[in-house]
């Protein structure tokens, strides 16, 4: 919301993409036609590899830390000045703003389709 009221449009949210080893792409996904999600194939019925990545608290709150910008495609000097402005005024005033912060943490987001 800072950085939306000093100027800055498009791209920018809270959150990076999800920790890979919780990605669906790799527990519940088969990919190669297998019959059964690609993760399972060399495992027991009664296993779940998902529960067997164990903890990775670094991985899992990665989210909560960072945030996404969008991509400067052409340089345009007047455009990426205008951006680190913004990002010097938010980032010197961050306690003040993280104080004032009601919102919900991010969980993050995939940039990439999964097909069934």
């Amino acid at each position: 919301e800072a950085l939306r009221a000093e100027g800055v449009r498009g791209g920018i949210h809270g959150g990076c993409n999800r920790p890979l080893h919780q990605s669906k792409l790799f527990h519940d996904v088969d990919i190669y036609g297998h019959g059964q999600p690609t993760a399972r194939v060399n495992w027991p019925a009664t296993s779940d590899p998902l529960a067997l990545t164990g903890e990775l608290p670094v991985s899992a709150g990665v989210n909560a830390r960072v945030l996404t910008v969008p991509w400067f495609k052409h340089f345009q000097p007047a455009i990426i000045d205008q951006y680190i402005e913004a990002f010097r005024k938010v980032t010197t005033q961050h306690r003040e703003l993280l104080a004032a912060d009601t919102q919900s943490k991010t969980d993050g987001i995939w940039f990439m389709p999964v097909k069934n």
